[in-house]
């Protein structure tokens, strides 16, 4: 009996643990009315650099924008004590489970910030975008999805929360990214 206890408590707080590792940090909204919306919506996302030559960071003074592939870095300065380099490394995952099995197209935009400063990955591994399409009408989409942040194991609540919120103003920024290349091509 006391086994069986103490596996059950250990599972309860095994997923508690677990379940607090990551945060949901803004929904994506948009849609798209052109032709052939849902053949550029594939384009646009096999086309990961032209993604993030589109990407405007929000929130923050930006320094030093560079995009060499599917890699993404600049300076961010949020205010005279603090500031960091961020290097997302950026792939993109077709059929994304997350989104609704009607979906017309899925895919999941994967940002690993490991190799940021350190007071970026020591808060934050990853940034995870959902992108769910829905067709509405020929040559129409809905886009729906949301970010989550994965914390670090070393996650600190006095920094990783302003870390976490500073990620978080560049949920809308991608969607716009995805948007613009979207509509950009012929």
């Amino acid at each position: 009996m006391k086994v069986l206890i103490l596996l059950t408590l250990g599972l309860t707080l095994s997923f508690y643990a677990h379940a607090s590792n990551t945060v949901v940090v803004g929904d994506v909204n948009f849609g798209i009315e052109r032709p052939n919306a849902l053949n550029a919506l594939n384009s646009s996302m096999d086309d990961i650099g032209g993604i993030l030559k589109r990407f405007k960071p929000i929130g923050a003074q930006i320094k030093n924008l560079k995009v060499t592939g599917n890699v993404l870095q600049f300076r961010v300065v949020k205010n005279i004590l603090m500031s960091a380099n961020i290097k997302a490394i950026v792939e993109v995952e077709k059929q994304n489970a997350s989104c609704p099995i009607n979906s017309a197209a899925s895919y999941k935009v994967l940002m690993d910030l490991r190799e940021s400063d350190n007071i970026v990955s020591s808060n934050i591994e990853t940034l995870t975008i959902d992108v769910c399409a829905r067709e509405t009408e020929v040559d129409q989409l809905v886009i729906n999805g949301k970010g989550v942040i994965f914390k670090a194991s070393t996650y600190s609540n006095n920094i990783g929360g302003q870390m976490v919120s500073g990620m978080a103003d560049q949920v809308p920024a991608i969607a716009e990214a995805i948007r613009a290349q979207i509509m950009s091509l012929p």
